[in-house]
């Protein structure tokens, strides 16, 4: 028999002020000549709408809740009370691409999960939203604090889909911050019963000091076992002091755009393999653009997809560059552009290519030093177009809101276009988890 999660009582049911936004990136740099336009367009809005009435609030002693159990429809949502629970695990609830689950904090306060093996997981879920909202203290809404026990802090698995991640802080993790696969999902399974994880969402997430990877979107095993992403969209996030890399894409063979983020000092465990600031892995394509990559460990920067892949309008300073090898998904017939994006304190060759299956097209970038443009040691030159590429002195990239948390980029930057495309300046950013200098 399914229950009923407990009603939110009406006097509680409208929110209050809107939520403010997570801020970001600080004054970046200057060139003589030429700064890069905007994007045609960006949100006007730096806040969300304010969501609809909870339907259902969720008691601090509950953290499972499933669909087998509890009445939770299509178009609902469902708010944690504020305070602290270990953990909370989602099975099973089903929206409507027009009616999806939403999983938000109730009015009063901040829910707090973490300091058990997980914070949040999803499992055999679809059509949901796990969002945060306003909180009187100023923060995000929800927070995942792995407290150094945690290993994973969302984790979206056992082939849930359709699932948006919004306006959360997550930190302190063992592992990944956030975690979006279901390993061999596929293995055994006939075609017409292969799942794909679609429409995957994250965005204006805040997600330090991890273990590993700040997010580990799609499996890094590239087989016939391994489900694809489709409709991914990763924008306006911040990726701080991750231990591996930054952000990590890898199967996402479709309509794949990760852009307008900041992924700084990834690699923080100096390991020799884990320390990219954004890696697009095996059997990956899709449009990387108008991120701001900050002093990564090792590359800024590393592909190794399929092809049909964009790197647009991106900032790497303060690492190697651009790194670009083939897997065995990789395609002759699809070209990697490396196009358009500024180079600063570049350690090394701005961009090795290893790759030699794909044609590699790197041009219009700007580097501010005197490094080679191109290392194709390894035989892969005959693959490789350069054109147009220049050399120009960029100012130092400064992050003058750092210590309070805030990665905004001054308006009068030229590289305003590059990183969050909507950020305020609001009194909550000193209260804000600081990035320690």
């Amino acid at each position: 028999m399914k229950v009923s999660l407990p009603p939110l009582p009406n006097s509680a049911c409208t929110y209050g002020a809107p939520l403010l936004i997570l801020a970001l990136l600080a004054g970046c740099s200057t060139e003589s000549g030429m700064a890069p336009s905007r994007p045609p367009s960006l949100p006007a809005m730096a806040t969300p709408p304010e969501p609809p009435a909870p339907d259902h609030r969720l008691p601090l002693d509950v953290t499972y809740v499933d669909s087998a159990r509890y009445d939770v429809q299509p178009g609902e949502v469902v708010c944690l009370e504020p305070g602290a629970r270990p953990f909370l695990v989602l099975n099973g609830l089903q929206g409507r691409p027009d009616a999806p689950v939403t999983l938000t904090n109730c009015p009063g306060g901040t829910a707090r999960l973490g300091g058990d093996r997980f914070g949040i997981v999803l499992r055999h879920s679809k059509h949901l939203r796990v969002v945060g909202s306003a909180s009187p203290d100023d923060r995000l809404g929800l927070v995942v604090d792995g407290g150094g026990e945690a290993k994973v802090g969302v984790s979206v698995d056992q082939r849930s889909t359709d699932v948006e991640l919004g306006f959360l802080e997550i930190k302190n993790t063992t592992f990944a911050g956030i975690v979006a696969k279901t390993e061999d999902a596929n293995a055994g399974v006939p075609p017409e019963e292969r799942f794909v994880l679609q429409n995957l969402h994250v965005h204006d997430t805040y997600v330090h000091h991890t273990g590993g990877e700040g997010m580990y979107l799609g499996s890094s095993t590239v087989g016939p076992g391994q489900h694809r992403l489709t409709g991914l969209r990763v924008h306006n996030n911040v990726v701080a002091q991750a231990g591996w890399d930054g952000i990590q894409v890898s199967n996402a063979t479709d309509d794949a755009e990760v852009h307008h983020n900041v992924i700084y000092q990834s690699g923080t465990k100096g390991q020799s393999f884990h320390g990219n600031g954004l890696q697009i892995g095996g059997n990956a394509a899709g449009a990387y653009h108008h991120n701001l990559i900050v002093d990564s460990h090792i590359w800024g920067l590393a592909v190794f997809g399929t092809g049909h892949i964009d790197v647009e309008k991106t900032l790497i300073s303060g690492s190697q560059g651009v790194f670009v090898d083939d897997r065995k998904a990789t395609r002759p017939d699809v070209p990697i552009r490396v196009r358009a994006n500024s180079f600063r304190n570049i350690q090394g060759t701005v961009v090795q290519v290893l790759n030699d299956i794909a044609p590699v097209l790197v041009s219009e970038n700007r580097l501010d030093g005197d490094n080679d443009w191109l290392d194709t040691s390894s035989g892969a030159g005959a693959n490789v177009s350069l054109d147009r590429n220049t050399r120009v002195p960029l100012d130092s990239l400064r992050f003058p809101g750092k210590k309070d948390g805030n990665f905004c980029l001054l308006p009068a930057s030229p590289y305003a276009g590059m990183g969050l495309s909507h950020c305020q300046y609001v009194g909550f950013l000193s209260r804000l988890h600081a990035v320690p200098p």
